[in-house]
Protein backbone atom coordinates (compact mmCIF):
# COMPACT_ATOMS: atom_id res chain seq x y z
CA UNK A 1 0.00 0.00 0.00
CA UNK A 2 2.61 2.66 1.05
CA UNK A 3 4.29 2.16 -1.81
CA UNK A 4 1.28 2.33 -4.25
CA UNK A 5 1.05 5.33 -2.94
CA UNK A 6 4.25 6.66 -2.63
CA UNK A 7 3.80 6.01 -7.16
CA UNK A 8 0.65 7.72 -7.23
CA UNK A 9 2.51 10.62 -5.63
CA UNK A 10 5.27 10.66 -7.90
CA UNK A 11 3.06 10.41 -10.61
CA UNK A 12 0.80 13.14 -9.85
CA UNK A 13 4.04 15.29 -9.19
CA UNK A 14 5.55 14.51 -12.17
CA UNK A 15 2.80 15.31 -14.44
CA UNK A 16 2.16 18.25 -12.55
CA UNK A 17 -1.51 18.09 -11.46
CA UNK A 18 -1.27 19.65 -8.37
CA UNK A 19 0.63 23.02 -9.73
CA UNK A 20 -2.54 23.06 -12.60
CA UNK A 21 -5.37 22.55 -10.16
CA UNK A 22 -3.74 25.70 -8.05
CA UNK A 23 -3.14 27.66 -10.88
CA UNK A 24 -6.45 27.32 -11.60
CA UNK A 25 -8.28 28.32 -8.78
CA UNK A 26 -8.60 31.75 -10.11
CA UNK A 27 -8.32 33.72 -12.95
CA UNK A 28 -5.20 35.59 -14.15
CA UNK A 29 -6.08 38.06 -16.51
CA UNK A 30 -3.54 37.97 -19.34
CA UNK A 31 -1.59 41.27 -18.09
CA UNK A 32 -0.93 39.80 -14.75
CA UNK A 33 0.31 36.54 -16.29
CA UNK A 34 2.44 38.33 -18.31
CA UNK A 35 4.43 39.89 -15.06
CA UNK A 36 4.15 37.00 -12.99
CA UNK A 37 5.87 35.15 -15.87
CA UNK A 38 8.52 37.78 -16.22
CA UNK A 39 8.95 37.93 -12.39
CA UNK A 40 9.62 34.01 -12.01
CA UNK A 41 12.37 34.63 -14.87
CA UNK A 42 14.04 36.55 -12.85
CA UNK A 43 13.81 35.16 -9.35
CA UNK A 44 15.25 32.03 -12.06
CA UNK A 45 17.80 33.77 -13.36
CA UNK A 46 18.97 34.96 -10.12
CA UNK A 47 19.27 31.74 -9.31
CA UNK A 48 21.20 30.36 -11.82
CA UNK A 49 23.58 32.64 -11.34
CA UNK A 50 24.25 32.23 -7.72
CA UNK A 51 24.54 28.56 -8.67
CA UNK A 52 27.12 29.37 -11.37
CA UNK A 53 29.28 31.74 -8.98
CA UNK A 54 29.21 29.41 -6.40
CA UNK A 55 30.30 26.52 -8.56
CA UNK A 56 32.60 27.76 -11.02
Amino acid sequence: MDSALRRFKRQVLREGILQDAKRRVYYLKPSESKKLKSKRALIRAHRQRRFDAANG
